[in-house]
């Protein structure tokens, strides 16, 4: 048997990798150029930290099995607002404790892309929790730093809900981007149920 053209190694590869179930958090391109420390290197905590806010704030998209028409887009967390607790970021990410303090600080103050409230939450126990921490994102800021300059929103949206074909040696190849669901921890950076995701 003659030994594989490299044209033919390569799509090997490409098969291979497209067979595995690669899940996970966006990293916008854009946020490399937009979150950054003073000194100008990438603010990488700052970055995972808000991918992992921002998947929970992207729509959950429900579909009609027989038909495949979208039946309506849902929020992914429980509340009015997410509530995620600093150690829990830490614990998921192997951060610091400070270190996600600041990266967070940073998202809020510096880029204003999130911003975060503290407050008392009373169990179904019964039990009274001060200082709970709940995060929302600013849409405006959130799209500032994510889409780049001169791009239209429309035509990302446009070419989000079409089937992204690219050709490889002479194959046609399809994208099929997923996302990870992440189990978020509880305010006290216990983690919450592995087999379940927060919903309505």
């Amino acid at each position: 048997m003659a030994a594989p053209t490299s044209a033919e190694r390569a799509q090997r590869i490409v098969c291979a990798v497209g067979e595995l179930h690669l899940d996970g958090n966006i990293l916008p391109h854009e946020w490399f150029r937009h979150l950054r420390y003073p000194n100008g290197k990438p603010h990488t905590v700052a970055m995972i930290i808000l991918s992992e806010i921002v998947y929970w704030y992207r729509p959950r998209i429900e579909k009609d099995e027989q038909t495949g028409r979208v039946l309506g887009y849902y929020k992914r967390f429980k509340g009015d607002t997410l509530q995620r607790s600093q150690p829990s970021f830490a614990e998921q990410f192997g951060f610091t404790l400070p270190q996600v303090r600041l990266a967070m600080d940073f998202l809020e103050e510096h880029a204003g892309v999130i911003r975060t409230e503290l407050r008392d939450v009373i169990t179904r126990g019964g039990q009274r929790l001060s200082n709970v921490l709940f995060i929302e994102v600013v849409p405006e800021r959130l799209r500032a730093i994510t889409i780049p300059p001169g791009i239209q929103l429309e035509e990302l949206l446009h070419a989000d809900r079409s089937s992204v074909e690219r050709s490889v040696d002479g194959q046609r190849a399809k994208d099929d981007p997923s996302d990870l669901q992440i189990v978020p921890s509880d305010p006290h950076g216990v983690p919450s149920d592995p087999h379940g995701v927060p919903s309505d």
